[in-house]
């Protein structure tokens, strides 16, 4: 008896959902394209939040499939199996997807529509239906979602804690920052690379003929092996004074590790390693310590000199 007590209110759930399988849908909701037709029942003890559902969420959702003559194809409520389901961000989206947006965390909703537009996965059932327009039954309730925003600010948490920033504000105030100044930093490069033509832009010391003008010095000392540095970098080629590559515009920050040359490129490598943290510096790459005689095509031809702008945030 104490089992059917704990058990009684899942069975009322899916009967309730049985019963309005069968009911005049006349009262029922339609999609935008009238697709789908479609009833939301509200579980009367949800503490799940009302937001809506959205293209890009994870849902953790019971489902049953029913044909139109009462045959069951899945049952993930008996079962007790929920299903795992991620909405696409991009097109090829089905109509069971789309059904999905019209749903809230925690609903429990039952729809009918063609066998076909229920769901890719139903191609598994497909030898159970005599056409494509045979119609099929739909009960699903929300149980858990895993929404977009939640993992996007998953991420940032993520990022911000491997890219030595103190908090997740610090690393959005940042982003924000360099993302609006990134036009004022195409035209600092560009003046850059106008005024080493004329031979106006004073170098304040050279490297393996790498050199270096410095527009804010630094602090510090000089990076050791092992150090985590963190930067920003836009890069030109000289001749043509084309801009081929630019984090700025993305707000997302570039590390090496001194003393390890083999995740970012050479020449970057080599530019970083002598600036401090604070530094701002325009740099000259002539093309043998760039991308020499092969160039790096289609974008940067053979034998171009480049022009870094390069600024070093943080050190870890």
């Amino acid at each position: 008896m104490t089992q059917f007590v704990k058990l009684f209110p899942s069975l009322c759930f899916i009967l309730s959902l049985f019963a309005a399988c069968n009911m005049d849908t006349s009262d029922w909701n339609k999609t935008e394209n009238g697709k789908i037709e479609y009833k939301v029942f509200k579980t009367a003890n949800s503490k799940k939040s009302d937001s809506n559902i959205e293209y890009g969420d994870d849902l953790l959702l019971h489902v049953k499939l029913v044909k139109e003559d009462g045959t069951i194809l899945l049952n993930s409520f008996v079962k007790k199996k929920p299903l795992k389901i991620t909405l696409p961000t991009k097109m090829h989206r089905n109509q069971f997807e789309e059904l999905l947006t019209f749903a809230k965390n925690g609903d429990s909703i039952v729809a009918r529509l063609r066998y076909l537009d229920a769901a890719a996965e139903l191609g598994a059932y497909s030898a159970a239906f005599n056409g494509k327009n045979e119609q099929v039954v739909l009960s699903y309730k929300i149980l858990d979602v895993y929404s977009l925003k939640q993992k996007n600010e998953d991420k940032e948490v993520q990022y911000a804690f491997e890219n030595a920033f103190s908090s997740v504000e610090t690393f959005r105030k940042e982003r924000d920052r360099v993302i609006k100044e990134d036009s004022l930093y195409r035209e600092l490069l560009i003046d850059g690379i106008k005024k080493n033509k004329k031979g106006l832009l004073k170098f304040d010391f050279n490297i393996k003929g790498i050199k270096y003008h410095l527009i804010d010095s630094g602090d510090g000392e000089a990076f050791k092996k092992g150090d985590k540095v963190y930067f920003y970098y836009m890069a030109a080629i000289q001749k043509e004074e084309t801009i081929f590559d630019d984090i700025f515009k993305a707000g997302s920050r570039m590390k090496i590790e001194i003393g390890k040359t083999e995740k970012v490129p050479k020449m970057l490598y080599n530019a970083v390693s002598n600036l401090k943290t604070g530094s701002k510096a325009l740099i000259f790459v002539p093309s043998n310590e760039a991308y020499g005689a092969k160039g790096s095509l289609p974008v940067v031809p053979p034998y171009a000199d480049l022009i870094l702008y390069i600024e070093v945030v943080a050190l870890k």
